[in-house]
């Protein structure tokens, strides 16, 4: 759910949402008033959102007639795109007012968001044949319960997607952060490393069907340069930007296969 500033780039550096002044200076503020702060441009044009769509868009199963649900929906960009490909039906869920009233104003979306967190999700076992988290985990201290909570509701044969940033990119230097007003807001978060989120997830009953390390490429280049800021191009893929996991559950009677 982030732009990124690599702090190694020379000031003033934007991306996605964020903007350092010559200071370089970056303010820390609360997981929630981050998102409700951020909620009115979190839609803008963002290079990590442009590759983990391209990505995802290949990985999805065909979605007629599966019930979806948006793990951290924000302001409901997946879950609209999953409505819109075909879901029989999708909820969303968030801790972020600002972020809600936002998808709220999505006529797709309208009474499928609801207020909740991703520890104690306010849905039926068994219930989501399709689960995104998309960009979120790295918020979440307590891994193992965000993947029990989505085992609880993941249905035997559920498809279950995870994004994050890449510890990779956060080792060097890349920041969840937004431009608000003359402030660069950073969203607090975890940088977990791959191999724990897969032996947490395993833990809990998933096993991986596929796993994809991403690095930003040439479709996201333009993603910059409607910035103003394609001289960053180049320097940011260097280094893969997310991690995806898609998850299954071990008890699936689906073919394993792992791509990782």
């Amino acid at each position: 759910m982030s732009p990124l500033v690599p702090a190694d780039s020379a000031p003033p550096t934007e991306l996605g949402g964020a903007v350092t002044d010559d200071s370089g200076s970056v303010r820390s503020v609360s997981l929630v008033e981050a998102y409700d702060r951020w909620a009115e441009t979190y839609d803008a044009p963002n290079p990590l959102h442009a590759l983990e769509e391209r990505i995802l868009g290949l990985l999805l199963p065909a979605l007629a007639g599966k019930r979806v649900l948006d793990v951290a929906c924000g302001t409901g960009r997946w879950l609209e795109k999953l409505l819109g490909w075909g879901a029989r039906a999708g909820f969303g869920v968030d801790l972020s007012a600002g972020m809600l009233r936002r998808a709220s104003e999505k006529p797709p979306l309208r009474g499928r968001c609801v207020r909740g967190d991703c520890l104690a999700l306010p849905f039926k076992g068994a219930s989501a044949d399709l689960i995104m988290c998309s960009l979120a985990a790295g918020h979440v201290r307590d891994l193992g319960g965000l993947a029990r909570e989505l085992a609880r509701v993941a249905s035997r044969e559920a498809d279950a997607f995870v994004t994050d940033f890449h510890p990779l990119a956060h080792a060097r230097g890349w920041r969840r952060t937004f431009h608000d007003g003359h402030e660069v807001l950073e969203v607090p978060s975890t940088a977990h490393t791959v191999e724990r989120v897969r032996l947490v997830f395993e833990r809990e009953g998933f096993r991986v069907a596929v796993r994809v390390e991403p690095h930003l490429g040439e479709p996201e280049r333009r993603v910059f340069a409607q910035r103003g800021r394609a001289d960053l191009y180049l320097g940011v893929c260097e280094v893969p930007a997310l991690t995806i996991f898609h998850f299954k559950r071990a008890d699936s009677t689906a073919t394993k296969e792992n791509h990782g």
